[in-house]
């Protein structure tokens, strides 16, 4: 894989340094220029291959060259919630209660008598020395019982058990900011992939790359610990950039099929791109504000305040060699709906 990466990166990197030349005038001081942080990079060392949709979420290997300590960032903060996500998606709640790993990743809870306990696993029946007041116990058939010690209001001869069908198993999560973030990131990266520093170093990408992501990085001064805590903050900041979206078959992520959408206000200006984000646990539209203008940019601030519940659209397409997009004149409504976070 290293050196699968390693050769992504040489491939890469000679014609985003070409591609900087012309949009700039002038070659890079480094060898790379973060579209995030917008700094230079000198060392090789420092750089990671991108994925535009992570990996652990169903993405392919389509990506771009990053500055490591960034797409870490983002993905320690971001990706481990919606991963988590797509796991609870495709375990029973049996499963997740006596299969270890996933035990261990989802966290579920025991439901019983409208009391809420948090099981532990035990090799025994526990005894009353263990300070746990009562327990669980799981028969399966042809397999020894598994015991879990519960944590919460029970008295210590009391007994669950599986046969009898009177608890339920609880798998909570809330990964709306964790996929707010992860959206968030995988368009900008998406935008770099088919447009490089055309977009990059437009008004666009200096709002997105910089504003939005690179500011949330700074001011969690790239500490994983920081980002976790602000990341309801972030995502609540940028709700309405981005919605789960379902469409009409044959659309997957814009990076694959180049397959965007093109946003118009009511005096039919275009003021955003749609980018398709396709993960293991959903489609996803985000809403990436051109700043073209200042109609443009008022447009995007003023939705990014207060949203819409709709949104005029044309399909936008990049042509395969990536030189001019393609866009369709006929306009469709797309429902915006409500977001909370």
């Amino acid at each position: 894989m290293v050196s699968r990466n390693a050769k992504r990166l040489a491939d890469s990197l000679g014609p985003l340094q070409v591609d900087y030349a012309q949009q700039v005038g002038s070659s890079m001081k480094g060898c790379f220029y973060c579209p995030i942080l917008f700094e230079d990079v000198y060392r090789l060392s420092e750089l990671c291959w991108g994925h535009a949709v992570p990996d652990a979420l169903g993405g392919k290997s389509t990506g771009v060259p990053q500055l490591a300590r960034v797409d870490s960032f983002f993905g320690s903060v971001f990706e481990g919630d919606c991963k988590r996500h797509a796991t609870a998606q495709t375990t029973t709640h049996l499963e997740a209660l006596i299969n270890k790993q996933k035990f261990g990743e989802l966290q579920p809870t025991i439901l019983w008598n409208e009391r809420v306990f948090r099981p532990i696993p035990l090799k025994t029946i526990p005894s009353q020395s263990t300070g746990l007041p009562g327990y669980l116990e799981i028969h399966l058939d042809g397999r020894p019982s598994q015991f879990f010690g519960l944590k919460g209001d029970l008295k210590v001869d009391e007994k669950m058990a599986l046969t009898t069908n009177n608890f339920e198993v609880l798998i909570e999560q809330d990964s709306r900011a964790a996929h707010a973030g992860m959206a968030l990131h995988s368009a900008h990266l998406t935008m770099f992939k088919l447009r490089g520093y055309s977009y990059a170093l437009s008004t666009s990408g200096r709002y997105f790359g910089g504003e939005v992501l690179g500011r949330f990085f700074r001011d969690s001064r790239g500490d994983h610990g920081v980002g976790k805590k602000r990341a309801v903050q972030f995502a609540t900041e940028f709700k309405n950039f981005w919605r789960p979206v379902r469409f009409e078959q044959g659309v997957e992520s814009s990076v694959d099929d180049r397959l965007m959408l093109l946003c118009f206000d009511v005096e039919d200006r275009a003021w955003a791109i749609g980018v398709f984000i396709q993960a293991s646990t959903g489609r996803v539209l985000v809403l990436v504000p051109t700043m073209h203008c200042a109609d443009s940019a008022a447009k995007a601030i003023n939705f990014k305040r207060k949203g819409a519940k709709n949104l005029v659209v044309r399909r936008l397409r990049l042509r395969e060699d990536q030189t001019a997009f393609e866009i369709n004149p006929e306009s469709t409504t797309l429902e915006w709906p409500d977001a909370s976070l």
